[in-house]
């Protein structure tokens, strides 16, 4: 089995949280997201590659510079981010990641998997 996992980062605002909350003002993050996913040998081309690292770090390309509340339909929160990068993982690839961990600046982290796709 292979292990791969990506870094990036990405930069962008959101306003999110109840109003009176100082989230609830538009403010920016510098956002690092990661993605960590296992494959077999079944998975790679014909270069050996498996998933494409510049294609999963793609996902969090198309977030930066964004307003995230205009990208996305839900609330822009760090766990809902984080789920909706998990999913576009596995709509890309076919299979899920074991987790994304999406860091909100520098000491605030979240991370998403889910059991039921292990």
């Amino acid at each position: 089995m292979f292990r791969a996992h990506i870094e990036t980062t990405f930069e962008s605002a959101h306003a999110n949280g109840p109003e009176g909350h100082k989230c609830h003002v538009m403010h920016g993050h510098s956002w690092v997201a990661e993605i960590e996913w296992e494959y077999g040998p079944d998975q790679q081309d014909a270069y050996g590659w498996g998933p494409d690292f510049g294609a999963a770090k793609g996902i969090i390309r198309n977030l930066d510079h964004q307003n995230l509340n205009e990208v996305f339909e839900f609330a822009p929160s760090a766990e809902n981010i984080a789920k909706w990068m998990y999913e576009e993982f596995e709509r890309m690839f076919g299979f899920f990641p074991d987790f994304v961990r999406l860091h909100e600046g520098r000491g605030n982290t979240m991370t998403y998997s889910d059991p039921a796709n292990d």
